[in-house]
This record gives structure tokens, sequence and C-alpha cells, in this order.
């Protein structure tokens, strides 16, 4: 929790700086600011350890109050982090569906229609920004945990391009299960192929390429597309042979 506290207070500075742009320039400067905590991550030795990091981080018991779980052992820490995500993806699918969540996806679309619509944007995407920094924050948290330790390395720009590579592929832009699909086929690719080559991101490098080629609504948007064509088809069919009952015993 004070990782998430921690993360939503940085995300908040950033956000004032930052959500008075948009498009290309919005993006551009949230890699700069990356880059900028990165590298006091990296130059404040005392603080962070620098380049080898935070080791020997002791994994405390989640305590409750009225019930405590003890995490030391791997497996317990699994069941922990699972419960963990199927609440925190229920409660987004909530904040997602929720009227917040629809004028998000309005300022999404156009900045300039939901202002005009009484909005403010800028609030909103001030507010949308620190929530999804509290959120990295909260899982950073689980990841220290996991690891024992934190290395800043997982603040690089090229991590930020593997989030990017897992929503695209997954088809986070057009579905909310996007980039669950995207995180599965990327640890899947790097566990599986790299334990027959090290090259395994040539691969998914490729994957990626004809994804946004040939299918940039990603895996979930292709997955919709085919549901929806194969109930179009069997509406279709259900249609004719009905029109055949009607019209096909009169002759």
């Amino acid at each position: 929790m004070a990782a998430a506290a921690a993360a939503g207070l940085a995300g908040v500075l950033v956000a004032l700086f930052i959500s008075h742009r948009r498009g290309i320039y919005y993006a551009f400067m949230t890699i700069a600011f990356g880059q900028i905590f990165w590298t006091l991550a990296i130059k404040s030795h005392r603080i962070t350890g620098g380049e080898d990091g935070l080791l020997k981080i002791k994994r405390l018991p989640a305590d409750f109050g009225l019930v405590s779980f003890d995490l030391t052992d791997n497996v317990a820490f699994y069941y922990f982090v699972l419960a963990v995500f199927a609440v925190g993806t229920a409660a987004l699918w909530r904040l997602v569906h929720s009227p917040y969540g629809r004028v998000v996806a309005a300022i999404r679309q156009s900045e300039v229609r939901a202002s005009h619509l009484g909005y403010n944007v800028w609030l909103y995407k001030v507010a949308i920004f620190a929530l999804s920094a509290a959120v990295s924050g909260f899982a950073g948290g689980l990841f220290a945990m996991a690891q024992l330790a934190a290395f800043p390395d997982v603040m690089s720009l090229h991590q930020s391009g593997y989030v990017v590579m897992m929503t695209l592929v997954g088809g986070g832009l057009v579905s909310f299960w996007g980039p669950v699909i995207g995180v599965f086929l990327f640890l899947t690719a790097r566990d599986v192929i790299g334990a027959l080559t090290n090259a395994w991101m040539l691969y998914f490098g490729l994957l990626f390429i004809a994804i946004v080629l040939f299918r940039p609504e990603g895996i979930a948007g292709a997955i919709s597309a085919a549901l929806q064509q194969h109930s179009l088809g069997g509406l279709r069919q259900r249609g004719t042979s009905a029109m055949r009952l009607l019209f096909g015993s009169g002759r």
C-alpha cells in the first residue's frame, strides 16, 4: 500500500506537468519523466542502492487485522498475488464501466468533444494518470516482494516498451482483456521460446510487427471480430431457414 501511495503521489506530480498536452507530445513527456526517475534511481545510491538495488527485502505477512496470511512460502505468495489480481481486475472492470470510465473513454476518443460537453478534461487526465501510477506502484511492490529485492532496471525505457508491446499485441486499445492476453503471450514466448533460443525477442518482435500491420486491433480485437462474424453468420442462417419454412412449403 505504501508503494501504491508513493507511486500515486509521483503520478499526480507528473500529471500536473503533462496533462495539458495530448497525442504524441503527451507520450513523449511521459517517456521523458520516466527517464528522469530512472536516472534518479540509478544515482541515488543511499536511497535506492543504485544499480545494485535494494537487497534482502523481507516478505512480511499480509495482516488485515481480523486475518493474517503468512507469505513466506512461494506457493502461498502466488495465491495471494492471484487473489489480489482478481480483486484488482474486478475493481478496474467496474471503474471502466462506470460513468467516470465512460468520460475517460470519451476523452481518449476526442478531448475537444469531451471539453465541449462540459467535462474538465485536464482534471480527468490528472486523476486517471495518478490512478494508473498507483496501480503500477502496487504491482511493483508485489514484484519486489516476489524477488525479495528491488532493482531500478524495471524503470528503464525498454521495460516501458515491453508494456506497450504487450498491450498492442493483446488488443488493449479495443478490449479490457487485451493487456492480460498480451502479458500471457509475452511471458509464454519468454519462457517457452526462451528455453530454446536466446533470440526469443526476435520472434515476439515479428509477431508484434505482423499484428500491427495486419491486425492493429490485436488478439482480443481479432477474437471479438471472429465471434461477431460467427454470430452474424448464425443469424443469417437462421433467417434463411425461417424464410424457407415460410415460403418453401407453399410450393
